[in-house]
């Protein structure tokens, strides 16, 4: 199978970490290849990564998560 790459959106740490540590026990086929903690990082990690696959949170430090969703 192959294997996607995903980027974790999301202003709280916790939150990421957790994402992560779920996407790694239950979701062998997902590799969380970048972080983000704003919209700033966000398109840069997006940009960077190339992703198949983005967790992206609605309230985020610059942009909502549907308005980054838009562009």
């Amino acid at each position: 199978m192959e294997i996607l790459k995903a980027v974790i959106v999301d202003d709280e740490l916790k939150a990421r970490q957790f994402l992560r540590q779920l996407t790694e026990k239950f979701i062998p086929d997902v590799k969380i290849v970048g972080e983000a903690s704003n919209a700033f990082e966000a398109q840069e990690a997006i940009a960077l990564c190339n992703p198949d696959l983005v967790f992206l949170d609605i309230d985020i430090p610059g942009k909502t998560g549907l308005e980054m969703l838009r562009e």
